[in-house]
């Protein structure tokens, strides 16, 4: 099956709508901070929110996949991302409202994220996961230099309820685009041989954890970052972010298979931690060039390390195993609670100093022995 297929392409077509929703809430912390004068604690837990969804609808959603299908729980999320942008048009502090909207849209990405990387993955000619996954991620990736930039100037003219509405109508036109997908068989193995055909190993559980961790409090805490150093334009770090990971994902696929996601993991995720220790001295001039590495890190380590985990499971399996991948992310992102504190007491590049040393213990979960 050619990479470019038109049920690959439709699909990538309901990813754009998705992600320019997504990406919009992108600037939420910014939003959070300056329109409705949250703290860091605040913004924190209402971000957090987002993992507890993630990690609360985990089985649900396992049973939903094996009963509706890809196709279905696509629809399904994109439903629910509209909603949860839509709670936000009526939120007017940081107090539940807020947090039950990015609830919402927490559970949004586990249906969209298990779903479409499913279908993804169903979809990819033999010998090019890496460069199929990196294809796949960039059409959420490279809404990520739409929205924000978009946004962000708009928060201020329009309101907040105009530019979170534009995110509702996306969502609902992934909706639409998703009647286009092809249907899936129901699998119908059984509850115990799904569960043992899924695992992996626990090391690689480990690696997903740190990687949450790393990645949430990169999007949660850079932007209260940028406005401490002066360096209003939070998307500019976005814009770095987004061209350097999608020139990796889109013309570097191809070499992460030939050379092996496991090395391709190692370095990449030795510069993810890298960067994420030196957000501490970031400044004005600097994040463009921060956002630019940061990308280069994540547009490698991410499908690299999707396609070292998903490459040995069965096609029935793979639902199964992407959602315990999206749980063990979205569990280190929940840190994001108590680094809100630690940001209130040692101060925000304490922050990224801790984030960055823990990062450096993923590499150990992934040295070659026992694996």
């Amino acid at each position: 099956m050619p990479l470019l297929h038109p049920a690959f392409m439709r699909l990538m077509a309901v990813q754009l709508a998705f992600g320019l929703s997504f990406s919009i809430f992108l600037i939420l912390p910014k939003h959070l901070a300056v329109t409705l004068h949250a703290r860091p604690s605040q913004i924190g837990w209402i971000m957090a929110m987002y993992g507890v969804a993630n990690i609360a609808f985990a089985r649900p959603l396992n049973w939903l996949m094996l009963q509706a299908g890809r196709k279905r729980v696509l629809q399904a999320g994109a439903l629910c991302s509209a909603l949860g942008g839509l709670a936000f048009v009526f939120t007017d502090h940081a107090g539940f409202l807020a947090g039950f909207g990015r609830f919402l849209q927490g559970i949004s990405w586990a249906m969209v994220f298990t779903a479409g990387t499913a279908m993804a993955v169903d979809l990819a000619p033999p010998g090019r996961m890496a460069q199929s996954m990196g294809l796949f991620a960039s059409a959420v990736l490279v809404t990520n230099a739409i929205g924000p930039p978009f946004a962000e100037p708009l928060l201020k003219s329009w309101g907040y309820a105009s530019v979170f509405l534009i995110a509702v109508a996306s969502s609902l036109a992934g909706f639409l685009l998703a009647r286009r997908l092809p249907e899936t068989v129901v699998a119908t193995v059984s509850a115990d041989r799904e569960k043992s055909s899924a695992s992996m190993p626990a090391s690689y559980v480990g690696v997903w954890v740190v990687l949450g961790m790393a990645c949430g409090t990169m999007f949660t805490f850079y932007q209260p970052l940028a406005l401490q150093v002066h360096a209003p334009r939070v998307s500019d770090f976005l814009l770095g972010y987004t061209a350097a990971a999608l020139c990796v994902r889109v013309l570097g696929g191809r070499v992460i298979d030939r050379l092996g996601y496991r090395k391709v993991c190692l370095a990449s995720l030795a510069l993810y931690a890298a960067v994420v220790l030196c957000m501490r001295w970031m400044s004005p001039g600097t994040v463009v060039v921060l956002g630019a590495t940061f990308g280069l890190a994540h547009g490698t380590f991410y499908p690299s390390m999707l396609a070292l985990s998903v490459a040995a499971v069965t096609p029935t399996a793979r639902a199964a195993l992407l959602s315990t991948i999206n749980v063990a992310f979205h569990a280190g992102a929940m840190t994001v609670v108590l680094l809100g504190y630690v940001a209130e007491f040692a101060g925000l590049t304490g922050v990224f100093s801790l984030a960055g040393l823990f990062t450096f213990v993923g590499l150990w979960w992934l040295r070659p022995t026992g694996t």
